[in-house]
């Protein structure tokens, strides 16, 4: 039971709930006795649109310190896992940096995974290297360069996301 535990608490944080349902539900199925065990618990790793609001709502102040609006920023580029739901976050005005950031990465990525693109439509220039959004855009140009063919501007790009 505690591998099962494990494993279900590693799916979570890697961000497959889906799949760690599936397993969840099948110890229960074979292992009703211990279904309290393997009762979902939240990962912490996904963030809802109210999460992200919250998150990214202090941003918006010019007056943030600055190791605060870091701190905020790492979490953001470690938790998000769609730059749409940044896009569409409302807390931000229209035309702040991270949310035309988002709007084109979602962009390019939609391009990029709908057929072949250019390298204007990849380029991202709004989303600096500093940018809690840039491992997004080195992610679009891998896909892209991924479908060209081109595999040593691929690796390039993997290597350009960082680890965390």
């Amino acid at each position: 039971m505690e591998a099962y535990e494990a494993r279900i608490r590693q799916l979570s944080a890697l961000g497959l709930g889906a799949e760690a349902k599936v397993l969840a539900q099948l110890v229960r199925d074979r292992h009703g006795g211990h279904a309290a065990r393997v009762e979902e618990r939240p990962s912490g790793s996904r963030m809802d649109a109210a999460a992200l609001a919250a998150l990214v709502e202090p941003l918006t102040d010019p007056t943030l310190a600055p190791d605060r609006r870091a701190e905020l920023e790492q979490t953001l580029k470690t938790r998000l896992t769609s730059p749409t739901l940044l896009a569409r976050c409302e807390v931000l005005p229209e035309d702040h940096p991270l949310r035309v950031g988002a709007r084109a990465v979602g962009e390019a990525f939609r391009a990029a995974t709908s057929g072949p693109v250019h390298d204007e439509q990849i380029a991202l220039p709004e989303i600096s290297r500093r940018s809690p959004l840039a491992s997004w855009k080195m992610l679009v140009r891998a896909i892209a360069f991924f479908y060209r063919g081109d595999d040593d501007a691929c690796r390039r790009s993997i290597e350009g996301i960082s680890l965390d």
